[in-house]
């Protein structure tokens, strides 16, 4: 018969059980509340927070109201720091955040974006002292779909094109090599309506390089037809085309074409798998004519024309209305 003897020290019995488990479990426990709270003080180390707010202006479809807040959380003065590139660049903390806060959207749309050149800034960087509870806030009321001034010079902002809903967010980076800071997502009704907008992008899914076609992540569903182009720029001189040749209800086919300045070496082979590609017409510069019917800026270059014309008749008439008196009145020379 085998016999096992307990070995000297080990629990023999249930009830020994009990305090090792009621330990491990505490442990436990208290483990779980210093993660959680160091994850949370990760979340909201910077002490800083991001607030949007948009909404259409009232008795319009596409003028649109942007207001972005930057808070103070904390219970301590936060000092910020602007970081202009340029010396040129001028302006003070606000202005510099008016400048560099950017946004996305979904479905995305194409954002505009352009070259700046000039002096590497050695002069110091504007700063602001953010007190608890202290709020800065810029905001922006602008037609024809943009969110943003298009004349700032940091980030640029997408433009919405077509009618429909949007989901808005907006980011800031505090001071460079940080994550951004990410807002509230916001919910707008672009146009009035709900429905899905058409899409003025779309993503390559596979590409075949011998036939120089790709597939393309929308359809028919997502407002696509047989023609429309889209464009993936890969520098700011150089790109891919897509023309769109067949188009089913989720994904589209396209032919795909390189362009390149003069000599230039293509930078990429064959378009990105994954890459976006925008609608053409949307990455074109183009004028809203709705707005700028009623722009203010029209009435006044309008008025200064009718001014300044009435002001030359006059001059003129005046002029003509001179040389007649001065005929009538002159004595007549007898011979």
């Amino acid at each position: 018969m085998k016999v096992e003897l307990p070995i000297k020290g080990s629990p023999t019995s249930d009830a020994d059980h009990i305090p090792f488990a009621a330990a491990f479990l505490i442990c436990h426990l208290i483990l779980g509340i210093f993660a959680t709270s160091a994850a949370h003080s990760q979340a909201t180390s910077s002490g800083l927070n991001l607030h949007l707010e948009m909404s259409l202006v009232e008795n319009t479809t596409d003028s649109i109201h942007t207001r972005v807040g930057l808070k103070n959380e904390t219970t301590s003065p936060i000092t910020l720091t602007a970081n202009w590139t340029y010396e040129h660049e001028s302006g003070d903390y606000r202005q510099y955040f008016n400048s560099a806060v950017g946004f996305s959207t979904e479905p995305p749309t194409y954002i505009m974006t352009a070259q700046s050149a000039g002096s590497r800034r050695i002069s110091d960087q504007p700063q602001h002292v953010l007190n608890p509870g202290e709020t800065m806030s810029v905001e922006w009321i602008e037609r024809c779909g943009r969110i943003k001034p298009s004349e700032t010079t940091i980030c640029t902002a997408p433009r919405l094109f077509e009618p429909g809903r949007y989901t808005v967010q907006a980011s800031y980076t505090v001071s460079p090599g940080t994550e951004p800071l990410k807002s509230n997502p916001v919910t707008l009704d672009f146009g009035k309506t709900s429905t899905p907008p058409v899409r003025t992008s779309v993503r390559v899914l596979k590409v075949d390089t011998a036939t120089s076609t790709a597939l393309l992540d929308a359809g028919s569903d997502h407002g696509l037809k047989v023609g429309q182009v889209f464009m993936m720029p890969t520098s700011t001189v150089s790109g891919f085309s897509f023309n769109l040749t067949s188009v089913e209800s989720k994904v589209s086919t396209a032919k795909f074409d390189q362009h390149l300045p003069g000599t230039w070496t293509a930078e990429f082979a064959a378009p990105q798998i994954g890459r976006l590609a925008w609608r053409k017409d949307t990455m074109e510069s183009v004028t809203c004519d709705r707005d700028s019917k009623a722009s203010p800026a029209k009435y006044f270059s309008t008025g200064l024309y009718l001014i300044s014309a009435s002001f030359l008749l006059f001059i003129v008439l005046w002029t003509l209305k001179l040389k007649k008196y001065t005929r009538s009145t002159a004595p007549e020379h007898l011979p």
